[in-house]
C-alpha cells in the first residue's frame, strides 16, 4: 500500500488514518450542507467512500503487522 512507502509527518500509516478521517468527515458535512447538485452530491459520496476504504485499508495493514509481531513473538495470540 502507498502508505508503506511514502510516510506522511514521519508516520507510515497513522497519518493516513487521521487524513482519510478528515477527508470523510469533510465529505459529510459538505454533503449535508453545501452540496446542490446531484454532481457535488456524486462527488462527495464518493470521496467519503474513499476515505473509508482507505481507512480500511491501512486498518487492516496494522492488523497484519500486528500479528506478525505477534507470531515473531511466539506468544500463541496469532490465531494460527
Amino acid at each position: 500500500f502507498f502508505s508503506d512507502t511514502v510516510p506522511l509527518f514521519g508516520y507510515r500509516r497513522k497519518s493516513y488514518l487521521l487524513l482519510a478521517g478528515l477527508v470523510g468527515s469533510a465529505s459529510w458535512l459538505a454533503l449535508a450542507t453545501v452540496v446542490d447538485s446531484v454532481q457535488a452530491a456524486v462527488f462527495f459520496s464518493l470521496l467519503a467512500s474513499a476515505s473509508v476504504a482507505v481507512s480500511d485499508v491501512v486498518v487492516d495493514s496494522l492488523v497484519v503487522e500486528r500479528a506478525r509481531q505477534s507470531a515473531e513473538a511466539g506468544d500463541g495470540t496469532s490465531g494460527g
